[in-house]
């Protein structure tokens, strides 16, 4: 044997993924593979399918053991964490390939990103389960995250990604009434964090940003 231990059946396929995309010369050595070994263990043990219950979540470097591209530089950990809180939620069969990890890597990466002016697509919002976000809202999205800090550090986590798309989706809403569409209501006032509209003023004020 090659002296490796952690590996059963439950997880064979998915050590295996990563081995067929990392290159020889880094998986050459007992070591080497042993820290394959550990780092997707670390992936499926956080996968359970139950959020926010993980006691530690992969690292950047974990990730990066397995072949998974993109989480390097200044924003790798802003990066891992938003992949890790992501992974935290969704069970094994989501994450047992090297594939499925790049996607969501990229995604993680993407709007990480975009808080130094990066780009994100809605796709990939979409692959981090965000919800709110339209083809016709997301450069206003776009222009919130890159209003965080460059070091991602404000959308390191799906609940402060779901935050800022609600509000910057609430303030698009807003800022593009013109009467004609879509009828902002006192739900729409709160996302954009705008206190003291009322149902009993809220036609008043819709009608002021009418025009």
């Amino acid at each position: 044997t090659a002296g490796v231990s952690g590996v059963t059946s439950a997880n064979l396929d998915a050590i295996n993924s990563a081995l067929a995309v990392l290159p020889a010369s880094t998986t050459d050595t007992t070591a080497e593979l042993q820290t394959v070994v550990d780092a997707y263990d670390a992936v499926l043990a956080a996968a359970d399918g139950t959020a926010a219950n993980a006691t530690a979540l992969p690292t950047a470097a974990q990730y990066t053991a397995l072949g998974v591209t993109g989480l390097t530089g200044s924003t790798a950990t802003a990066s891992a964490n938003l992949l890790g809180n992501l992974i935290d939620g969704l069970s094994r069969n989501a994450v047992d390939t090297v594939a499925e990890l790049q996607t969501l890597a990229d995604a993680a990466s993407a709007v990480v990103g975009a808080a130094s002016g990066g780009n994100v697509t809605l796709a990939q919002l979409q692959a981090l389960g965000i919800t709110g976000a339209t083809a016709d809202n997301l450069a206003a999205i776009q222009t919130a995250m890159a209003a965080t800090a460059d070091d991602g550090s404000a959308v390191d986590s799906l609940a402060e990604v779901q935050a800022l798309v609600t509000q910057a989706a609430a303030i698009f809403i807003l800022s593009n009434y013109d009467g004609t569409n879509t009828t902002p209501t006192t739900g729409d006032y709160t996302a954009a964090a705008v206190t003291g509209v009322t149902s009993a003023n809220l036609n008043a004020i819709n009608s002021a940003l009418a025009g």
